[in-house]
C-alpha cells in the first residue's frame, strides 16, 4: 500500500522500523532526511546513533547539511565501531568506541549505557548493508533481535537506515521479518510493507505455509529445498 512519508517528527513509532531506499544519486541524503524529521520529535529525549556507515563528525555535517538543529544534534550520543577498525584517533565527544563491527556485546552494552530512563530514546542504525559486508546473516539476524528486544518493552524506537538490493531477496526478506515496520521511500511516496513478528513466526503450521497463508516462510522453505537439492547433488558428484 502506498502513503505519505511518515511524519516521524510528530509521530513516535514505538519498537522498530526498517527505513530502505533505493540505490540512485541522492540515496544517502534521502535516509539523513529521514533521520533529520526523526531527531526532531519533540517527545525524544536521548538519541544513539549506531556508526557503521560514518564516523560521528562526518554524521554530523550531514546531518547539519540536511538542516538538523544544534539543540537535536547536541542530543546525539554515538557508538563509533568504524575508528578503531581504522586507526582513526578516538576523538569524538559524546561516543562509545567497540573495536570491530562484529563484537555485538559492545554494542549492545553500549546501548543500554547510553539509554536514559524514564526518557523516550531513539536508536538509530546506521546503516544495516555496512553490517552485511562483515558477518554471516544467522549471526547479524541474532543481532538485530538481541537489539530490537532492548526496545520492545519500553517506550523506546529504534529506527535502521538501509538501501534495497544491496543484498539477495532471501537476506532482505530475512531481515524484514525481523522488523515491526518496513518503510520503502519511492521518490514523494513511501510503500509501506507489514512485517511479521517473530513469535508470529514461531506460531506458523504447516498448513499456514502449503495454504500460502504465511507467504514468506513458504519462500523460505522453497529456498531451504533447493539449497540441499544442490547440496546433495554436490556430494553425489564428488563421491562418484
Amino acid at each position: 500500500m502506498m502513503k505519505n512519508i511518515p511524519d516521524f517528527e510528530n509521530e513516535f513509532f514505538q519498537g522498530s522500523t526498517l527505513i530502505a531506499t533505493a540505490p540512485v544519486s541522492n540515496t544517502e541524503k534521502e535516509l539523513y532526511n529521514v533521520a533529520v524529521n526523526a531527531i526532531s520529535n519533540s517527545e525524544i529525549n536521548n538519541i544513539i546513533w549506531i556508526c557503521y556507515h560514518k564516523v560521528p563528525g562526518d554524521i554530523t555535517v550531514h546531518l547539519r547539511d540536511c538542516g538538523a538543529s544544534a539543540i537535536n544534534i547536541d542530543k546525539i550520543h554515538y557508538i563509533d565501531i568504524l575508528s578503531n577498525m581504522f586507526g582513526l584517533e578516538q576523538k569524538y565527544e559524546n561516543t562509545l568506541y567497540c573495536s570491530s563491527p562484529t563484537e555485538y556485546n559492545c554494542l549492545l552494552r553500549s546501548v543500554d549505557q547510553l539509554k536514559v530512563k524514564g526518557s523516550k530514546n531513539l536508536i538509530i542504525f546506521d546503516n544495516l548493508n555496512a553490517l552485511l559486508s562483515y558477518d554471516m546473516i544467522e549471526r547479524i539476524i541474532r543481532f538485530i533481535r538481541n537489539l530490537n528486544n532492548l526496545v520492545s518493552n519500553k517506550k523506546d524506537s529504534i529506527m535502521y537506515l538501509g538501501v534495497s538490493g544491496g543484498s539477495s531477496k532471501e537476506v532482505e526478506i530475512s531481515i524484514q521479518a525481523a522488523m515491526d515496520r518496513v518503510y520503502h521511500l519511492q521518490e514523494s511516496d513511501v510503500m509501506v510493507q507489514p512485517t511479521t513478528s517473530w513469535n508470529e513466526f514461531k506460531d506458523t503450521s504447516w498448513k499456514d505455509v502449503v495454504t500460502l497463508n504465511s507467504p514468506i516462510m513458504f519462500i523460505l522453505l522453497i529456498v531451504m529445498m533447493i539449497v540441499n537439492i544442490f547440496m546433495m547433488a554436490t556430494l553425489m558428484f564428488l563421491f562418484v
